[in-house]
């Protein structure tokens, strides 16, 4: 089979869904498959780039990118979510598969749910498309704070449309098929997260109450609630301290950074017993994990967590919300600890406990890398996607039987208006008069 990665995230980017990608990239090759994987390159406007490398062929959109997104941009509000982005990046991956499709022979094709570029590749005269949930910005907008304007509003349509038009959507995990289900009321596929074992060996901490997060600076992320945990540990046990590894957002209340939300909203606790490493590099990261004493996932909700396999492979002894994906994945008390979602006390209770028991926590750790190699095998993995990707071949047949498919995207025309782009060059041309741009 021959498929096709369309994608914002690919090695080397860092990320959850590049670290996705790299991994289902690695087992669909290493099982005979074809892989293109589709994605940009948004620092430069050089030719577009065909890269291929035994079974995987890289097809890096840079110039091509650039002419479309140049097209839309003038038409909304630079900053925020940046419609004229995803715009373009759905333009862009049309435009080259209508082109390219027939010489590559492409059987299905996997879009990346966050910005919508799926809906814009669900045509009849290209293979089925088949959306991976990772977790949609209309998804993560009820949690972290969204401005709603013109950006976020199309955005959001363009993923909406993308999961109810597309012939498949996978889910992995229970907590995103049943959110997927309720949102968008349509069956949701399940399938294992691509993963590839290795073993890495346990290293202990020196310091018995070194806990860590890993993970971007949001609301979604459970930073808030981890905030509180940490306020209520610092008058029972001031000596344990949290470090935070992931880059700053500016989703706190009015748009703010969460950084400067959290330095004013908890000053007791923020850069003292909470410690916030900003974003590090993949392998300084990987030592942080090595050395922790508990790997906590705090998520008020996360699709999956990558973050609770690589501590699991570590044997690290983790604290994982139920409303983060990858706690299905484990047995409460045998091999993670399981605590409800947005729960600060809840949350500080089970860390009191673990640290007060390294036997337990030791227990824990090499169960959970057990399970990991358990349940995510090579085979398994490869199986269930094969399987979804026949459904969406499925499906396609089916709906071209009753009609031809055709992405409709006449909506975008509000958009694309005289009046949006006389506005906006002028507003553009007062901020840089006084000075504010």
């Amino acid at each position: 089979m021959t498929i096709c990665i369309a994608t914002d995230g690919f090695p080397p980017q860092v990320g959850g869904i590049a670290t996705f990608n790299k991994h289902l990239v690695s087992l669909l090759t290493d099982a005979g498959h074809k892989v293109i994987v589709l994605y940009m390159a948004y620092d430069s406007e050089e030719n577009d780039q065909i890269i291929t490398e035994g079974l995987l062929t890289k097809v890096i959109l840079r110039k091509t990118y650039q002419q479309h997104y140049k097209q839309w941009q003038g038409y909304f509000r630079p900053g925020g979510y940046d419609a004229a982005n995803w715009i373009a990046i759905g333009m862009v991956m049309r435009q080259w598969l209508l082109s390219n499709n027939n010489q590559f022979n492409i059987d299905v094709i996997e879009a990346s749910d966050y910005g919508g570029c799926g809906i814009f590749l669900c045509d009849g005269s290209l293979p089925p498309v088949i959306i991976t949930g990772h977790g949609s910005l209309f998804q993560l907008s009820r949690y972290n704070y969204s401005n709603n304007d013109d950006s976020y509003r199309v955005v959001c349509k363009l993923e909406e449309l993308s999961f109810i038009q597309a012939d498949a959507v996978i889910a992995h995990s229970q907590v995103n098929k049943l959110d997927l289900e309720k949102l968008f009321k349509r069956h949701i596929e399940s399938a294992t997260i691509p993963w590839i074992n290795k073993d890495t060996g346990y290293i202990d901490s020196a310091d018995k109450n070194k806990l860590l997060v890993i993970g971007g600076l949001q609301p979604a992320k459970g930073v808030y609630t981890m905030a509180a945990a940490m306020e209520l540990l610092s008058f029972k046990q001031p000596g344990i301290v949290l470090e935070w590894i992931g880059g700053d957002t500016w989703l706190a209340p009015g748009q703010q950074k969460v950084s400067a939300y959290l330095e004013k909203k908890y000053p007791l606790v923020w850069q003292h017993n909470f410690i916030w490493k900003n974003k590090q590099s993949h392998s300084t990261t990987q030592q942080y994990l090595s050395s922790a004493s508990l790997v906590i996932i705090p998520s008020d909700f996360e699709t999956f967590s990558y973050v609770a396999i690589e501590a699991a492979v570590y044997k690290k002894a983790i604290i994982i919300t139920d409303k983060t994906g990858a706690s299905g994945l484990f047995t409460h008390g045998q091999d993670a600890w399981i605590v409800p979602a947005n729960d600060p006390a809840a949350l500080a209770e089970a860390i009191l406990h673990l640290l007060s028991d390294p036997g337990l926590c030791k227990q824990l750790g090499e169960n959970a890398c057990h399970t990991i190699q358990i349940e995510l095998t090579k085979e398994k993995i490869v199986a269930e996607r094969l399987a979804v990707y026949n459904i969406a071949i499925q499906s396609q047949k089916q709906k071209q039987k009753r009609k031809g498919l055709h992405p409709d995207l006449s909506f975008l025309n509000n958009y694309r208006t005289s009046a949006r782009k006389y506005y906006y060059c002028i507003r553009q041309f007062f901020k840089k008069l006084t000075g504010k741009s």
